[in-house]
């Protein structure tokens, strides 16, 4: 944390929270020392790295990767490291994440519609925003591929959409040892699917649809239940959620 900043509110109203229920972060200073820390080319081995080979050892769904990287000191000393690597060629390493918030109504608090499904790595059932792997044969773009997920998992269409990283972005990594990105979109006020039909694939079977508060969704991020990546469209969709008047 850091002390000496103010707290940015990323819920606020028109999401159904009391003022008991907001949720503080506070953002890391950009200048002296602290700041200065965080540039880049404060670090030692600022751009003296390379990746010397990426050998392919593994493939099915996911591939695995056998990186040597070398290291390069200022004063010309270098180093390699060999690293395991994961990634899915098949999605050209990107993904998207959907983030369906639905307003709050006159009756109703402001809910967002989450997946729960088997996650085969803990071995448990985990909660998700939609999420999909980016399939060049049917997406133009992760715009697209978020649309298409959402449809999917979800079973929702439409809404207001509203894309949370820049369009340049080049994605968020989706952890340290992958080779996949990803970027969330938020779809506001998105409706069912008139065909009441998921086209999902065979893994997807367990999925459960659903939907939460807020302050239930927080409750499930802090129970340790959300994947990362959708944890990471929760903050940026609810981030961009509270700026908007509804």
């Amino acid at each position: 944390m850091y002390p000496q900043q103010q707290p940015c509110y990323v819920v606020g109203p028109g999401t159904g929270v009391s003022d008991e229920d907001l949720v503080a972060i506070y953002i890391p200073p950009r200048s002296g020392a602290a700041g200065d820390a965080l540039a880049p080319e404060a670090h030692p081995w600022h751009e003296r790295f390379d990746v010397l080979e990426d050998q392919m050892i593994h493939k099915r769904y996911m591939a695995m990767y056998d990186r040597t990287v070398q290291f390069t000191s200022g004063d010309g000393q270098s180093h390699t490291v060999q690293y395991d690597v994961v990634g899915n060629p098949r999605m050209d390493f990107r993904f998207s994440v959907a983030f369906p918030f639905h307003p709050a109504t006159a009756t109703t608090p402001a809910q967002v519609t989450v997946v729960r499904e088997y996650a085969q790595g803990p071995n448990a059932l985990q909660f998700t925003l939609p999420c999909g792997g980016f399939d060049p044969k049917k997406h133009n773009n992760l715009r697209e591929c978020a649309v298409a997920e959402m449809r999917e998992e979800a079973m929702l269409v439409g809404g207001e959409v509203v894309e949370l990283l820049p369009e340049d972005h080049p994605g968020q990594s989706e952890l340290k040892w992958s080779r996949n990105k990803f970027k969330p979109f938020l779809f506001i006020d998105p409706q069912p699917d008139p065909s009441g039909h998921a086209a999902r694939d065979a893994e997807e079977h367990t999925i459960e649809v659903m939907r939460v508060t807020i302050p239930e969704l927080y409750g499930i991020i802090l129970g340790g239940q959300m994947m990362l990546p959708s944890r990471t469209g929760v903050d940026l969709g609810v981030g961009s959620c509270a700026c908007v008047s509804w």
